[in-house]
């Protein structure tokens, strides 16, 4: 697979919660880089929704990838508050993202993106983001969905090759959280536990 792009897939719960499928691109073509395509914090929710119906995404999808902010830290957005989550329960693949956007949270390391506010008021797309307020199961299968799209943005799955079997096998990390954040030491046991027999070097 040198020189050829690996995509993941997701195929489970989210991270830690399911294998993920991989597939190598038969046929890769180095493809032009499209600026002004990634969604900017400070979009309207109009141009928003326009930039992922433009990628054929719908307005339930769209919702549903931002969903992955419960795991997701910024950066830049402020650098004063570099670090801060988007959700108080930034190490478990949670919808507590959704419910804390819409009603706040006493956690000051919480930090929420004007965007994110936005998309959970605006009328466009204010039931998508209330119909995943403590409702896991849903969220679940209308984020795997958006993100097999989104990874296969550009490429015909068809033309794919399967390659699901050298990765590794998934991590619940429900199962190492103490006190509500992942232990180090647990997760380092269980990656070395579960790791791809092919991540280990030869003797």
């Amino acid at each position: 697979m040198t020189a050829q792009p690996v995509w993941p897939v997701t195929w489970g719960e989210g991270p830690g919660k399911g294998r993920k499928q991989a597939h190598k691109d038969q046929d890769f073509l180095l493809r032009g880089k499209q600026l002004g395509r990634l969604p900017n914090p400070d979009n309207p929710v109009p141009l928003l929704l326009a930039k992922f119906a433009d990628m054929s995404f719908s307005v339930r999808s769209m919702v549903a990838l931002i969903g992955a902010h419960t795991s997701g830290k910024q950066r830049f957005v402020d650098p004063a508050r570099n670090g801060s989550s988007f959700d108080s329960t930034v190490d478990i693949w949670d919808v507590d993202f959704y419910g804390e956007t819409v009603h706040g949270t006493p956690d000051s390391n919480v930090f929420m993106l004007d965007s994110d506010v936005n998309i959970a008021g605006n009328t466009s797309t204010r039931a998508e983001f209330h119909r995943y307020i403590n409702n896991q199961p849903d969220w679940d299968e209308d984020y795997r969905a958006a993100h097999f799209q989104m990874s296969t943005l550009g490429y015909n799955v068809t033309t794919l090759i399967n390659c699901t079997e050298i990765m590794p096998a998934s991590i619940n990390l429900t199962t190492l959280t103490i006190n509500g954040t992942v232990d180090p030491t647990l997760l380092e046991a269980a990656t070395q536990k579960y790791g791809a027999p092919w991540l280990v070097p030869s003797s």
